[in-house]
């Protein structure tokens, strides 16, 4: 008789761990259909409630992951919970040990959930949203200003010229269709003041466009830019280290939405970039070029 493998061995552990968890199903149900080979005969001798016991914490921390890392998108699904996220399990095994990875594709799968779409069409936003914000405060990249020799707000025209940002590098850009800033300042309330859901949701007038950045204090935070904006930080923190200018990366910018960098723009950036961008930690200094 040949002994099963250590890898066919896990291989139908994963099966029965991952079939869709239910208390009044039995652990078996996924052997049922089975061949009749030895290792899954020695399986059917294995305590039933042991086999359910494994299949139920591993449900429940990828629940709880999810949870975690999607509180707001909770807040709409929570009477069917338990069913998506065994649907989830189904739809994507995890592959990977770390928890975060295992639930990345979660946003991806409601987009695919007819009856949620239709319901919350900015589901799948929302959950980007918060899945990126997860991503930010687990980068525990420094943000500290001591890597920039030059420390000043460039104020004069000159020095968009001789100088290169320094960027915050916990940061990412995120767009939308869909108010999804509105959305989440709303359910802060609904769980602080412990209210229902309201029926109607903000809409966004124009598309949403945020610089999204995790603070020194590790609290994640959104802010509200331009396309040129966010297209100029976006080009900035893909082109560290090679110290292009302000100027350049502006011009970059305006080009990419079909636009030429004039005084006005210029003399409006300048004016944001030392008011706003630079006190609020997202461009943390600059370094000569």
């Amino acid at each position: 008789m040949n002994t099963p493998s250590l890898k066919d061995f896990q291989a139908l552990f994963v099966e029965i761990t991952f079939q869709p968890f239910s208390h009044e199903i039995s652990s078996f149900e996924a052997l049922k259909n089975q061949p009749k080979t030895p290792l899954v005969e020695a399986f059917f001798q294995l305590e039933e409630d042991r086999l359910k016991q494994y299949q139920w914490m591993v449900f429940a921390n990828h629940q709880e992951a999810l949870e975690a890392i999607y509180p707001y998108t909770y807040q709409f699904v929570s009477d069917r919970w338990d069913g998506l996220v065994s649907a989830y399990l189904q739809a994507h095994p995890p592959q990977s040990y770390q928890l975060f990875d295992v639930v990345k594709a979660f946003p991806s799968f409601l987009s695919e959930q007819e009856a949620l779409t239709e319901a919350f069409p900015f589901l799948e936003d929302l959950a980007t949203y918060e899945q990126l914000e997860a991503q930010l405060l687990k980068d525990t990249t420094s943000i500290s200003k001591a890597e920039a020799q030059i420390l000043k707000n460039p104020c004069l025209t000159d020095d968009l010229e001789t100088a290169s940002p320094v960027l915050n590098p916990a940061s990412s850009s995120f767009s939308s269709f869909y108010a999804v800033d509105l959305i989440v300042e709303q359910l802060k309330q609904c769980k602080e003041a412990e209210t229902d859901l309201p029926t109607q949701w903000a809409a966004a007038a124009d598309p949403l466009i945020l610089w999204v950045y995790r603070d020194s204090d590790f609290s994640c935070r959104f802010f509200k830019v331009s396309g040129v904006v966010q297209q100029f930080l976006s080009l900035a923190l893909q082109s560290h280290g090679e110290k292009k200018s302000y100027r350049v990366l502006l011009e970059e910018a305006c080009s990419a939405y079909g636009m030429a960098l004039t005084p006005a723009i210029e003399a409006g950036f300048q004016s944001f970039l030392c008011v706003q961008l630079h006190p609020l930690g997202i461009v943390v200094g600059s370094v000569a070029v």
